[in-house]
């Protein structure tokens, strides 16, 4: 599946859409991710569209999880489509940030499941500690 993680765009055809990143999450879970292409804005919180506050009218809400996030929680688990991740968000300032996380951690990524990963982890840790 190609997902497309967005939270004010429509996908292209022959993409799925992922308009939160809970819904992201999920499908990476999933294991059927080939690629994924991240937006760093999600749109505005429940809140901050009542109030019509700025960050309603720029999709701009500090109080949702943004691409960042997702890219952050992809290096932490393992979870990751099978392609590098392209980005396609407007914001510059959100471009260069999951830009840069993902040039740092691409390369490196632990392709093994958190099970696994934990597992290793726990290893290493009582080797470290004998």
């Amino acid at each position: 599946m190609k997902l497309y993680v967005d939270g004010q765009r429509r996908p292209p055809p022959g993409w799925t859409a992922a308009t939160t990143i809970e819904a992201a999450q999920a499908h990476l879970q999933s294991g059927n991710v080939e690629t994924i292409s991240l937006g760093y804005d999600m749109g505005a919180c429940d809140d901050c569209l009542a109030l019509d506050c700025e960050a309603a009218r720029t999709s701009r809400c500090k109080h949702k999880r943004n691409g960042y996030d997702l890219v952050r929680w992809m290096v932490d688990t393992g979870y990751w489509p099978q392609s590098k991740p392209i980005v396609h968000t407007g914001n510059p300032n959100g471009a260069s940030k999951i830009r840069s996380l993902l040039e740092y951690h691409w390369a490196d990524r632990v392709t093994t499941r958190p099970a696994a990963r934990a597992t290793r982890d726990r290893i290493e840790t009582r080797r470290l500690l004998s």
